[in-house]
C-alpha cells in the first residue's frame, strides 16, 4: 500500500490557499489605500502647522531681503491638486515649498484662498476649510481665526 496525497486532495489545498491569498491581497490593498489618504491629510495639517509656526516665531528668510515680513501662508491648487508653502514680504510671495498629493486624492472644488498667517500672532483672517477626498473618504481640515487648526 502506497501513502500519498491524491490529485484531488493537492487541487483542493492550492484553491484554499488561493483564496486565502487574494483575500489578503485585497485586505492590503484596502489598507494601503486608507494610510495612503491619511498621510495626505497629516501632509496638510504639518504644511498648515509649519506656516503658523514661522509666523509665530517670526523666522524671516533670507528671499524677504530687507522687506517687511507679513506673515506665512499655504495655498492650495484644486486644478493641480498641489499645496504650497509661502512667505509673504510687503507684497511679494515666494514659495518655499511645494506638495502634490497623490493620484486619487483631491481637494475638493471650493475656496482657493491663500491662508495666510499673521506673523506674531500666528491668527488668520477668517475662518477657512480645506476638503480632502479620495478612496471613498472624506476629510474636513478647518483653520480657526485663532489659528487652531483641527481634522473633521
Amino acid at each position: 500500500m502506497q501513502k500519498g496525497f491524491t490529485l484531488i486532495e493537492i487541487l483542493v489545498v492550492f484553491a484554499v490557499m488561493s483564496a486565502l491569498l487574494f483575500s489578503s491581497m485585497a485586505a492590503f490593498d484596502s489598507y494601503n489605500r486608507s494610510q495612503t489618504f491619511q498621510t495626505s491629510v497629516a501632509n496638510i495639517v504639518s504644511v498648515l502647522n509649519v506656516a503658523k509656526s514661522r509666523s509665530l516665531t517670526q523666522v524671516k528668510p533670507s528671499q524677504c531681503g530687507t522687506k517687511v515680513l507679513q506673515g506665512y501662508q499655504v495655498s492650495i491648487s484644486t486644478a493641480t491638486s498641489t499645496y504650497l508653502l509661502q512667505v509673504v514680504c510687503d507684497t511679494t510671495v515666494y514659495t518655499l515649498s511645494t506638495g502634490t498629493l497623490p493620484s486619487q486624492v483631491t481637494f475638493a472644488a471650493g475656496a482657493t484662498t491663500p491662508i495666510l498667517f499673521a506673523v506674531s500672532t500666528g491668527v488668520v483672517r477668517s475662518v477657512s476649510t480645506v476638503t480632502i477626498n479620495g478612496y471613498g473618504k472624506a476629510k474636513t481640515i478647518t483653520v480657526g481665526g485663532t489659528g487652531s487648526i483641527s481634522v473633521n
